[in-house]
């Protein structure tokens, strides 16, 4: 059965609770380990897949907007960081485009790179577009949809075989780091609770100025509603138990304003002088302030 979501305890966690009964050690009447030639199969064909020891960095955007951008720049300088070429040499990762296809399926298609399985880094990099279901400037090319609906697709496309077949298996078994920005927060929030949901832990979720926060069952038109005044963002706005670590960063100059999530550690922007360079709003300068922590030259702007 489905998990069930229970008040934020304590910690500021939001609790998953499983279900199920726990696993229990073999003993009579139990499975046991005993050694088959099945086994011996299973064994010669997971030591014949390529061994991955990077993690899967998952970046996507907010409302009104899509991948083709900031999201793509950022994606790309976090393949080609010096750092990472100083340690595994000239080849760069794989970055995806992740991107929905008409009957719903998420697609994922190779934008730059080397196979998985040859990148001696192990790295994936998965740049997220949810467009027109994040929203569309032009209604007729699509309205928002609730992240309580589109998040758990994308999970579940992350935790099968098919989304990118060169991995050898799904997405969801390598570490895991999460990015969104704005709405784009809201949704990666979903993707870690159904992934936990499903028994998989969240190494990293990063929320750049969140709004809302997860949970989210409303939609943002062009005019601006009262929840863009709200600095708590929405009723459930806490980290799930199933992620390791969580980081946000917020401003409040200027609406949207940032959610402040419970359980994740916090930094307010404000004093970082949003408003002297960079986008229009304060808003879309918290992830050109993030995307500085990865390439210092900032060509975004």
């Amino acid at each position: 059965m489905d998990p069930t979501l229970e008040p934020p305890g304590d910690s500021g966690r939001e609790t998953l609770v499983l279900q199920h009964a726990p696993r229990k050690a073999s003993g009579p009447g139990r499975p046991g380990l005993a050694i088959t030639a099945g086994f011996w199969v299973a064994l010669v064909g997971f030591l014949s897949q390529p061994a991955l020891a990077g993690v899967a960095t998952l970046v996507t955007h907010g409302l009104y907007q899509e991948a083709e951008g900031w999201v793509t720049r950022m994606g790309q300088a976090m393949a080609r960081h010096p750092r990472r070429r100083s340690e595994f040499g000239p080849s760069s990762p794989p970055v995806y485009l992740l991107r929905f296809d008409r009957d719903r399926n998420l697609q994922a298609r190779l934008l730059e790179g080397t196979s998985p399985s040859l990148d001696p880094s192990g790295d994936v990099i998965l740049l997220l577009d949810w467009n027109p279901f994040s929203g569309a400037l032009i209604p007729i090319n699509g309205l928002p949809e609730s992240t309580t609906v589109v998040g758990p697709t994308i999970a579940d496309a992350l935790l099968s075989s098919a989304l990118i077949p060169e991995l050898h298996g799904p997405v969801a078994r390598l570490p895991l780091h999460l990015v969104g920005f704005s709405r784009g927060g809201s949704l990666v929030a979903e993707i870690s609770k159904r992934l936990g949901q499903r028994g998989v832990v969240v190494d990293h979720l990063t929320l750049l100025d969140p709004h809302p926060l997860n949970n989210d069952g409303f939609s943002d038109g062009l005019l601006p509603p009262a929840g863009w005044f709200i600095k708590d963002g929405t009723a459930a706005n806490g980290v799930y138990e199933n992620v390791l670590f969580a980081d946000a960063y917020f401003q409040t100059l200027f609406m949207p304003v940032g959610a402040v999530p419970k359980g994740a550690f916090v930094r307010s922007l404000d004093d970082w002088g949003l408003n002297d360079w960079g986008y229009l709003l304060p808003h879309d300068d918290v992830h050109l302030w993030y995307h500085g922590t990865v390439e210092v030259a900032l060509p975004d702007t």
